[in-house]
């Protein structure tokens, strides 16, 4: 018969050895969340400089395409312009 010592023992090594995995496991997941939000922002950068190209191909005028951007991309005017600029005078 085990004692009541070895029983807490065994509950507290286990509630620890539990508590370690779900730790690793919540790291993990966070990890894959961070990498999968990473690819989205990739992905959505992407669009935007394919969309400033186009516009400037097909002679779409700087503000124009600067409001296209913040429309379609759901930007403020700053970042939009910010985006369209740099992409613009490359």
């Amino acid at each position: 018969m085990m004692a009541l010592f070895d029983k807490e023992y065994v509950l507290n090594t286990y509630l620890k050895d539990m508590a370690k995995e779900n730790r690793e496991e919540g790291r993990e997941e966070g990890r894959e969340e961070g990498r999968e939000e990473g690819r989205e922002e990739g992905r959505e950068e992407g669009s935007i400089l394919t969309t400033i190209k186009m516009c400037k191909e097909f002679g779409v005028s700087l503000a124009d395409a600067i409001k296209r951007i913040s429309t379609e991309f759901n930007l403020s005017e700053g970042e939009a312009e910010a985006k369209v600029k740099a992409c613009w005078e490359q």
